[in-house]
């Protein structure tokens, strides 16, 4: 009887080992499809992924998780707690599967983009690590995007140690091994914006080498990009005739393709070479953009500031240079604040001790658990089978109460009758007000002022009334703004259109972060450059908002 258990145990662990070391889990053919249109085209991955009605194993179930994760991501979709629901899922189930290190990899690697979403920096950077270290040696395309995450989480907080030149350049190494030219061009545009304080020559280099790849991959955006980090280079090393020929290369391109702080740096390029009307002609357009990052107010107060001096006015000159330094020293000083800068050791220290456990873990429990796999296979699969009925179940339920909600709030909106001009009136009052607490909490943060106010403003986010009545002064106000968005792009969300709505009102970043509820104001930037790409603009968030507004003002 001995030898008989002894023989099935050893039998349950060899038949385990070769299903795990040889050769990958057979999974659902339309999940590999989705897969595999997950670089060229995650749009249609994710409509492929969301078109599958129904999935039976555990494996399958697993990988669907991922895909999504991943393509809701690449698709510049919302990220919620339930996306971070699902990678945690797929994490648990690739970590006690061996045999699955590329998916593994993958999971680590989207569960940190779905923690730098929600704000939880700390977070990514310990997945982004995890990522890193349990990527196969010559799995390089990984390796460099997931080094590119890390340098931008770094740019995005600004780290003044070079942490994050040193991230981009290994993820440059890696990427050259690979075929991926996007990614390529990604980060030589990158290394050469991050270059060139402390080392123009090579910031000149990447970004050169950038645009010849821009230029052969036809990217117009990313080539009229380059033009004008090689004007804010040519400034910097005071090589003004060399910029001024940029300029008139970059002039030739649509004003809609001209970023702000290219106009504000060519203006400030012209002044030094005493073409004072020039000057002012691009200060004139930079006008009707919108302010997106306080790097183009900085740029717009340098700008200012050397017209001033060419023109001898002393007293302006001196004005505009204090305001500059005055807000870069507040902005490095305010992002200073995220403790991510000197914390990438002790990641590595947890990273590799985690791995170690799980690998000890893995080999200690290997036979109990083949043995037990083998002994309880059909229970699991009857459960599992009921567990996903109901699943299924409980979503059908929600899509029902959510469309009913819908149904109710259409109603409510039909029913609306507002005359504009109260409307106008108590909407202007409300947020004035709303701006005044805000500001109030800015200065003092730490007062009780601060807990209040986001108590009224997450219930005034929840208020689908209020915001209702918001949409119909924006459009009345704004030539339709908020209508003519839900028409062009009906597939936006409550937030985006929440989103647009106070970019259109003026509010600030911090204003938005508070009423929004996101962590922190650095947030709001990625958020909006997120929509601005679900949207397929070819310029920013704010230059569509000025589009509809100027048609309104061209027509009157």
């Amino acid at each position: 009887m001995r030898s008989f258990m002894l023989s099935i145990l050893i039998a349950a662990v060899l038949v385990t080992l070769v299903t795990g070391c040889g050769g990958a889990h057979r999974y659902d053919e339309r999940l590999v499809q989705a897969d595999s249109l997950m670089q060229p085209d995650p749009d249609s991955a994710l409509a492929t992924l969301t078109a599958i009605d129904s999935l039976t194993g555990e494996g399958n179930l697993a990988y669907r998780d991922l895909l999504l994760t991943q393509a809701r991501y690449k698709c510049y979709a919302d990220i919620t707690a339930g996306d971070d629901s699902a990678i945690t899922r797929t994490m648990d189930y690739y970590r006690a599967h061996s045999g699955e290190r590329e998916k593994l990899t993958r999971a680590y690697l989207y569960k940190g983009a779905v923690m730098e979403e929600l704000g939880h920096i700390d977070s990514a950077m310990f997945y982004y690590k995890t990522a890193e270290a349990n990527a196969a040696p010559k799995d390089y395309f990984t390796l460099g995007y997931v080094n590119m995450r890390m340098g931008a989480l770094y740019r995005e907080h600004y780290s003044l140690d070079g942490k994050d030149i040193e991230k981009y350049e290994l993820a440059n190494k890696y990427l050259k091994l690979t075929d991926d030219k996007h990614y390529q061009l990604r980060c030589k545009i990158n290394l050469g914006t991050l270059y060139r304080l402390n080392n123009p020559d090579r910031a000149e280099t990447m970004l050169k080498e950038a645009m010849s790849m821009a230029k052969e991959m036809n990217d117009s955006s990313a080539y009229v990009t380059c033009i004008q980090n090689l004007i804010a280079l040519y400034d910097h090393c005071d090589k003004y005739e060399q910029a001024r020929k940029l300029i008139n290369h970059l002039m030739l391109f649509p004003q809609s393709m001209i970023s702000h702080l290219g106009l504000t740096t060519s203006a400030r390029v012209y002044a030094k070479l005493g073409m004072i009307d020039s000057a002012e002609n691009l200060l004139s357009i930079s006008s009707n953009k919108r302010i997106k990052e306080p790097e183009d107010m900085i740029s717009l107060y340098e700008a200012k500031s050397a017209i001033a001096l060419e023109q001898g006015d002393s007293l302006r000159y001196l004005q505009f240079e204090q305001k500059s330094k005055n807000l870069f020293d507040s902005l490095i000083a305010t992002q200073k604040t995220i403790k991510i800068l000197n914390s990438e050791n002790e990641f590595d220290i947890a990273v590799q001790t985690a791995l170690k456990q799980e690998h000890k873990r893995s080999f200690s429990w290997l036979a109990g658990l083949c043995f037990l796999v083998l002994s309880v296979i059909s229970l699991i699969y009857y459960r599992h089978v009921h567990r996903y009925d109901r699943i299924i179940e409980g979503i059908k339920q929600q899509s029902a109460d959510q469309l009913n909600d819908l149904s109710i709030l259409n109603d409510t909106i039909e029913n609306l009758k507002i005359q504009d001009n109260q409307l106008k009136c108590f909407i202007s009052s409300h947020f004035d007000l709303m701006r005044e607490m805000i500001e109030a909490c800015y200065h003092n943060p730490q007062s009780k002022l601060t807990e209040q106010l986001k108590k009224i403003v997450q219930f005034q986010q929840h208020n689908g009334q209020k915001w209702t009545q918001l949409y119909h002064y924006i459009d009345a106000a704004y030539n339709n703004l908020i209508s003519k968005t839900q028409d062009t792009y009906p597939q936006l969300n409550d937030k985006e259109l929440m989103l647009i709505a106070l970019v259109c009102l003026g509010f600030s970043y911090i204003q938005i972060a508070i009423i929004m509820g996101y962590s922190n104001a650095t947030s709001v930037s990625t958020i909006k450059q997120r929509l601005a790409k679900k949207m397929h603009l070819q310029g920013s968030l704010n230059d569509y908002i000025d589009s509809i507004i100027n048609n309104k003002n061209n027509a009157q």
